[in-house]
């Protein structure tokens, strides 16, 4: 058999990546490539625990699920009996029986990810697939390309047809074509000024191609420099006293004798964990780490840390238990939960941590934190020793003594490098005990991780739980018996206009395009079900059969039967059945042969499989990709109805996993407007949701509603909803990914793992007997990934391989394994659990480079230290410094903390809200036209406004604004800027804010997204014409890839009729790329002025360009290697000078504190540049606007203080930003 790990990636050839992409099926390259092997797809007969091996390229056999009822019992279970069952809802229908069972769709799917994966890691430049496709393969085959950022392209006809991929090719300057460029004649004097009174030294014009912004970071000599400045004394995490610890036992005893606490000290005992309390005491206190497999419902989350906790109590021995969680609504419900059972409010001896909240002492004994608040204060901290006397200051880490890390299995990036720091520091810490715990545990990978660790399994207590798959659900809903899509299946427009012309005009051609509408979806050369070829006429009721019938057509009807067109369906217009139709028209002959092969295929259906037919015909008429929310509300409708489910409480609350906030509004509303709205309480669970509102699903519904509670993989884990009876899994997570080989991210709804099918299973049967439906068929189930991949194999590694150099200058043991001329950073990250592949590991140090946070051999910069302290990602940290040194921090700060977290837009399911959303967007937009950041800004400014007046609730929602994520920016934003103050980067963030002008704050929003650039894409001009001269709103980057402006974007409905074909392409900086079912796609953008590009491109190559037909003499600039502009000679004088004094002016900033001396030379180019920036933003009126505003700036003032040290402008007046505290 063949293994889909061992394809033949069929032709790599590099000239093959520059095509556009297709989906066009015509093309007149007729003949494949010589010696190509066509035998790809034989992968498709590949078994299901094969397919789950397939892109690791070796197939091993799997067992079969222990935990599943067999599709034979389920299908003989009596609840699928669906005669009884009375369903509010519209059924869904069901296939005839008539239709030939073809299950092939779902199994090509999914072979077909494996294959793309392969080409992905390959080096291959071009895929080649055979010709014997079906028309749906091809089309899943386009759709699919686009999520891997491949080009697809449908080549040739007949036998000689192929599809073929393709990757994409980085651009250079012989792609591009040399666009003009003028600055503003304003701008040129104030140029011409500024070189007048600094005239350009030698170096400053011939060494500044590339950019040099900081130096070296020397993490001796920076101690130094301030040692003796620390600040003391309070709030240390000094530990309890042996007195106190006596006294806190002592208190917790007598509150466990309160009736209350005496009640949940009986739950908490009859939990499966109590009973192995010493066995896991034993192993803790004998070993340094241990690893608990405890199953769901064991009572592992809640207990570990109290039984620690006591243990170490009872023994007069003061403690500090932190446990991590995977999310800030887990630490919050696990540490309420705990402080409850001890009888105690929050904040005593139980505390949480997380991101911009905390509650607690620095002694609380027990300490819930999220994975990457621990990770932060494990990199900063360093030298991570018990003993020593710079681990004495107030943080999680101090006084650690038992380190807890929960739901180990989910396997995000913060846990994964957590891992590689504690196998460093455990043997500098021989007392500090660690404890790592999950539901599914992969025992021996983790086990040989740590040296052959104890390991201790722990049975859950789970009541028992029913669980059925798509298979039993259709025939719960009535799929089968409302008569199925294909009874009635209208036909597409195509489909009749063909229906119509062959009948008509009778010709060969006519029939050729009948066969191809009423085929669609079959596979070429074989036999089978294609989903149109029962599709009736919307007039007359008839078939493709019956049309050729008519006609006589043997040939057509013999090829319609194979592939499942039905003998037995009958006209609407009295002709009736295909044989009849024969009859009528004169064709005895060809009657005879149909009425001898309907009876054939009479006895042929019965010996089909009912369910797998019904299965077939239900996935052919659902988008795959997407979940089918109407058959979750028509599931619902049946429970409703349905008494006979072997639980308790038949009318018990529901569980429905989805996978992001769309869906759950989606389904939200859809249920809320059925027959089933008032007796339904449906409650979303999601971290959009705000704190507040995310309680009420752990309460009780109003009486005489049944609870529906809808989140996404939030609810897996470490909370228990006591009242779920029943779990409906869609089977799919919104899952966060990264292409290291494009350098694009991925937010796609996703397959979960059979580890996770496993917890969401086990929601149901916590405190009571429970049912769960996964709405996917048990052969997916089969394909399902045993565990998730882990988070540092799919996510930018920008951010950890900067932590990983601050962790070596801070002392951390990162290099110890390294050998001499290895790069650091990977052979840290090779010491993972499970190492990143290297090409994103490469990419992540080329943009650290790029932006200035290492140097050339992985060395750490000032900078790019500066940039690890700040809880943002590196370049949102280096768009903080530029809005600093040009004074407009303040609404930059804003833009990167929504660019850090998520913009603040709601955008409602109604298509009348929609527009409404969209005309309120617009709205902040007015004054930003070409910035969807600033728009987000000036949503921000008008809140924190409506706030202070107290009517914050009612701005957001007339302005459909989310007040929950408007909330953690303005957090963020005090957090960040705190950060600032303590580096000394700023004195306050009001004086570092004095020139908050929309032209500036939009030319520093793009030196800091930089290099995420690309021009704005230009039709074709026959396109151009029939578009109106309306400009498609998508982008090109060097990649070569067409980004597209998402629709929400401001900018998404630019207009470019005013536009030259000399013109240059205008520039546009983003933030993060995404890749969905529609390829490339960017949702927030800001036009990028030139002069900015300049002095902030990392490579700037000037050539000398022929003398123009009017005499001038210009130059050619080469920005990084693949844009290129035609300007006068003056102008690369210009940039090359302002680049570098801006380069002397940044690594000045971060190599001092704000109260240093500032040359003049460098303080009057930043303020000549603003002021450019300005101008070439909104021309002289802005200048005018700029210059009336701010008093005394400029060429003459320079942008100093009147004591002559660079201290952010502060001589400066402000506008109604400045002064303002974070």
């Amino acid at each position: 058999m063949a293994q889909s790990g061992s394809f033949n990636l069929l032709f790599d050839r590099t000239a093959g990546g520059g095509q556009e992409s297709s989906s066009d099926d015509t093309s007149d390259e007729d003949s494949p490539p010589q010696g190509v092997d066509f035998s790809l797809l034989a992968c498709l007969n590949l078994s299901s625990a094969e397919k789950r091996e397939a892109s690791s390229g070796s197939v091993e056999e799997k067992p079969d699920k222990g935990d599943r009822e067999t599709t034979q019992g389920r299908q003989g279970n009596d609840k699928a009996k669906t005669g009884k069952k009375k369903v509010k809802a519209k059924a869904t229908e069901a296939p005839p029986e008539q239709v030939p069972v073809k299950q092939a769709e779902e199994d090509f799917r999914i072979e077909l990810i494996n294959i793309f994966k392969a080409f992905q890691k390959s080096k291959a430049q071009e895929y080649l697939f055979p010709r014997d496709l079906s028309n749906l393969q091809r089309k899943f085959i386009h759709a699919e390309s686009k999520k891997y950022g491949f080009k697809s392209k449908s080549t040739g006809k007949g036998e000689k047809r192929f599809l073929r991929l393709t990757k994409y090719m980085t651009l250079t300057t012989k792609d591009s074509i040399e666009k003009k460029f003028e600055l503003h004649e304003s701008s040129l004097q104030v140029l011409r000024d500024l070189l007048q009174k600094h005239p350009p030294s030698a170096q400053e014009l011939f060494n500044s191609a590339e950019l040099q912004m900081t130096s070296e970071y020397n993490h001796h000599k920076k101690h130094a420099s301030r040692k003796g400045k620390r600040k003391g004394g309070g709030n240390r995490a000094e530990l309890w006293s042996t007195e106190k610890v006596a006294a806190e036992l002592e208190a917790l005893r007598l509150r466990r004798k309160e009736r209350r606490c005496a009640a949940v000290q009986r739950t908490r005992e009859a939990l499966p964990i109590s009973a192995r309390k010493r066995e896991i005491l034993d192993l803790v206190r004998n070993n340094q780490i241990v690893l608990l497999a405890g199953e769901t419902g064991c009572g592992k989350t809640t207990q570990v840390p109290q039984i620690i906790a006591e243990s170490c109590w009872e023994e007069g021995k003061p403690c500090r238990v932190v446990c991590t969680q995977p999310r800030r609504i887990s630490a919050i419900s696990v540490a309420e939960r705990i402080a409850s059972e001890r009888g105690e409010s929050i904040g005593q001896s139980v505390g949480y941590s997380i991101r911009l909240e905390k509650k607690g002492t620095p002694q609380s004994s027990i300490v819930l934190c999220t994975n990457g608040v621990l990770l932060r204060q494990l990199v900063q901290k360093g030298h991570f020793r018990a003993d020593d006397a710079r681990n004495q200051s107030e943080g999680l880490v101090e006084g650690l003594t038992h380190l807890v890390v929960d739901e180990i299995h989910e396997r995000d990036r913060f846990v994964d490098f957590i891992l590689i720091i504690l196998r460093d520091i455990l043997p500098l810490n021989p007392n500090m005990k660690v404890v790592l715990m999950s539901a599914t545990l992969q025992i021996d990978l983790l086990s040989s991780y740590f040296g052959n660790c104890p390991t201790i399994q722990v049975e859950g207590f789970m009541y028992p739980v029913e669980q059925f798959y798509l298979e039993d659900v259709l025939k719960f809903v009535g799929f089968a018996k409302a008569g199925g899509v294909s009874s009635e299946m209208a036909a597409p427009p195509e489909l009749e206009r063909a229906m119509m012309n062959a009948f008509i005009a009778g010709t060969d051609e006519a029939f050729e395009e009948l066969m191809g509408e009423a085929l669609a979806g079959a596979v070429e050369g074989a036999t089978g079900s294609a989903p149109y070829v029962n599709a009736v006429h919307n007039t007359t009721g008839a078939t493709a059969l019956m049309v050729a019938a008519g006609k006589g057509r043997t040939d057509v009807c013999t090829v319609l039967i194979e592939h499942g067109a039905d003998l037995g369906l009958a006209s609407k217009d009295g002709k009736g059945k295909a044989k009849d139709w024969a009859c009528k028209f004169g064709h005895h002959d060809l009657a005879e042969m149909l009425i001898s092969r309907e009876e054939e295929s009479r006895k042929d259906r019965n010996k089909q499989s009912e369910t797998a037919s019904m299965l077939n015909q239900y996935q052919l008429s659902i988008d795959q990709d997407e979940v089918d929310l109407k058959i979750i509300v028509e599931l619902i409708s049946f429970l409703e109805e349905d008494q006979s489910f072997d639980v308790e409480n038949s009318k018990g609350a529901i569980l429905v996993f989805l996978p992001g906030w769309d869906e759950i509004i989606r389904l939200k509303n859809l249920l809320e407007s059925s027959s089933l709205g008032d007796g339904l309480a449906v409650l979303p669970l999601h971290s959009m949701v705000p704190v507040p509102e995310q309680r009420k699903v752990f309460q009780k519904p109003p009486k005489g509603q049944r609870k529906v509670v809808l989140a996404t993989n939030i609810a897996e884990t470490a909370i228990t909803i006591d009242d779920i009876v029943y779990v409906i899994n869609s089977g799919r997570h919104k899952e966060k990914s990264y292409d290291p080989y494009t350098g694009v991210s991925t937010l796609l709804s996703s397959w979960t793992s059979r580890a996770s099918e496993k917890q969401r299973k086990g929601r149901a049967g916590r405190c009571q007997p429970g049912v769960c439906f996964h709405i996917y068929s048990t052969s997916r189930s089969d394909s399902l990934l045993d565990f998730q991949i882990p988070e540092l194999k799919r996510s930018p590694l920008e951010e950890v391989c900067l932590q990983i150099k601050v962790m070596e200058s801070n002392g951390l043991p990162v290099t110890q394994t390294t050998k001499s001329g290895d790069s650091t950073v990977k052979t840290f990250l090779s010491r993972a659990l499970e190492p990143p592949v290297p090409e994103a590991v490469q990419q992540a140090l080329e943009l650290l480079e790029t932006i200035g946070a290492l140097l050339p051999g992985e060395k750490l910069t000032v900078l790019g230290k500066h940039l690890a302290s700040l809880p943002l990602p590196p370049q949102l940290g280096k768009l903080l410094l530029y809005s600093i040194i040009f004074g407009c921090l303040d609404n930059v700060l804003t833009s990167a903390c929504f660019s850090a977290y998520r913009l603040p837009w709601v955008f409602p399911v109604q298509q009348a809200a929609r527009t409404e959303a969209d005309k309120a967007r617009n709205a902040f937009a007015v004054g930003v036209p070409s910035s969807d950041h600033l728009a987000a800004v000036a949503a921000f400014n008008g809140w924190r406004k409506a706030e202070k007046k107290g009517y914050a609730w009612k701005f957001c929602n007339q302005n459909f604004l989310s007040q929950g994520t408007l909330r953690m920016v303005d957090g963020m934003r005090t957090q960040i800027a705190g950060g600032l103050r303590d580096a000394k980067v700023i004195r306050n963030l009001g004086e570092s804010s004095t020139f908050c002008v929309t032209g500036l704050e939009r030319s520093v929003l793009d030196c800091g997204y930089y290099p995420q650039i690309g021009y704005m894409k230009r039709l074709e001009l026959e396109r151009v014409a029939k578009q109106k001269d309306k400009m498609k709103p998508s982008l090109m980057t060097k990649r070569g890839e067409v980004v597209r402006i998402h629709k929400q974007s401001i900018v998404s409905k630019r207009s470019t009729s005013k536009r030259t074909e000399e013109e240059a392409d205008p520039i546009f900086a983003f933030g993060e790329v995404t890749r969905n079912d529609r390829g490339l796609n960017v949702s927030a953008v800001t036009e990028l002025p030139f002069l900015a590009l300049c002095v902030v491109a990392m490579d700037l190559q000037v050539e000398q360009a022929p003398v123009g037909e009017d005499g001038c003499i210009n130059s050619i600039l080469i920005i990084d290697g693949w844009l290129k502009y035609l300007v006068p000679q003056m102008y690369a004088t210009y940039i090359k000078c302002l680049r570098g004094r801006l380069s002397e002016t940044f690594a000045f900033l971060i190599e001092r504190s704000w109260d240093a001396d500032m040359p003049a030379r460098l303080t009057d180019s930043v303020a000549a540049l603003r002021e450019v920036m300005i101008i070439e933003a909104g021309g002289d009126q802005a200048r005018r606007e700029f210059t009336g505003q701010y008093q005394g700036i400029g060429r003459k003032s320079g942008g100093r203080g009147r004591s002559g040290r660079y201290n952010g402008d502060q001589g400066f007046a402000r506008t109604d930003h400045g002064g303002r505290g974070p």
